[in-house]
């Protein structure tokens, strides 16, 4: 019985021993010292060593997008400012009021037909001109011929003395005036918000009376006159340049202008159509193109 308790004892040592050894077999070595001072010496430097992607995480990560070659070669062209178009002319859009001081007319006398005050003009006639200049010369101001046209009419009812009727009758005298002179615009720096002119032209007017009493019309009547006198105009560019801009790319008008002007007229001859007076006001707008 002792000798099958010794050969247990010595057979369990033997098996534990055995055990022990085909364990430690199994284990993989640990790295030997020199590599573990290395890699020490990495991580007090800062520089780890970077990370080995698993084929997990390879499965998972999105590439990069790569691009044609021919979307990187392109080249975005953006259009250069265009430059201020040339400016030689001008266009001039004017409106007013105007009574003639000595006119007559023909028949009736003008200031008997013509009186009263109307509920907008008053005693005045509504005086209407389109203007065409060429500013031949920019070097000190701006200065050039200028050709202008338009209407001028005054309208009442007027009980004629001619005939028997106490009924009123609507007279309309009507003139065309035609005039061809210089102007001088004081223009000496670009966006020059004030600019001051004067001008002064030859022509003459043609007068017509209609819707009257026969004793009353005439027509094709014709008498030579000065045109005279100044105004201010003021940049409408530097209240809006991006418009301002536009117009001019879009429409090649450089400058827009608001215009005030006090002119005089002057008749060559001295009788009944008389056409002189000095209270010709007119406002408007002015295109430099």
């Amino acid at each position: 019985m002792k000798k099958k308790i010794i050969i247990f004892v010595t057979l369990l040592y033997f098996l534990t021993f055995l055990s022990a050894f085909v364990i430690a077999e199994q284990i993989e070595p640990t790295e030997d010292l020199g590599n573990l001072q290395e890699e020490l010496e990495k991580a007090r430097q800062g520089k780890p060593e970077q990370a080995q992607e698993t084929p997990e995480e390879a499965a998972i990560t999105p590439e990069p997008q790569t691009t044609s070659s021919s979307e990187s070669n392109k080249v975005i062209l953006e259009e250069p400012p265009a430059a201020e178009t040339p400016q030689e002319w001008a266009l001039t859009f004017m409106g007013g009021t105007y009574r003639p001081n000595k006119y007559q007319g023909h028949g009736e006398k003008f200031s008997t037909i013509y009186t009263g005050n109307d509920r907008f003009l008053k005693d005045q006639g509504l005086w209407v001109d389109l203007s065409f200049e060429w500013q031949v010369l920019k070097s000190f101001g701006r200065l050039g011929p200028k050709f202008s046209t338009g209407s001028w009419f005054i309208t009442r009812e007027h009980d004629a003395t001619g005939d028997t009727s106490t009924t009123k009758t609507m007279y309309t005298l009507w003139a065309l005036p035609v005039f061809l002179g210089g102007i001088y615009r004081m223009h000496y720096w670009p966006k020059q918000p004030l600019v001051p002119f004067v001008e002064a032209a030859y022509g003459g007017f043609r007068f017509q009376q209609g819707n009257a009493d026969t004793n009353d019309r005439y027509r094709d009547i014709l008498r030579t006159a000065i045109l005279y006198g100044g105004g201010l105009q003021l940049n409408a560019n530097i209240l809006d340049p991006r418009s301002a801009r536009s117009f001019d790319i879009n429409w090649g008008v450089n400058n827009t202008y608001l215009v005030a002007e006090y002119r005089f007229v002057k008749s060559t001859q001295t009788d009944a159509f008389d056409f002189s007076g000095e209270s010709l006001i007119t406002g408007g707008l002015l295109f430099e193109f």
